[in-house]
């Protein structure tokens, strides 16, 4: 029972790590996209 448990846990923290990288990710690409366009702007 114990290894079951062990294992649904990893399961779920690797789906929640996921779910976080995509995230930070996704505001890195539009903080990038907000910089680029207000340095455009500037000009």
């Amino acid at each position: 029972m114990g290894l079951a448990l062990f294992s649904m846990a990893m399961f779920f923290a690797m789906i929640f790590a996921t779910i976080n990288a995509l995230r930070s990710e996704a505001r890195d690409r539009v903080t990038v996209l907000s910089v680029a366009t207000d340095g455009l702007r500037r000009k």
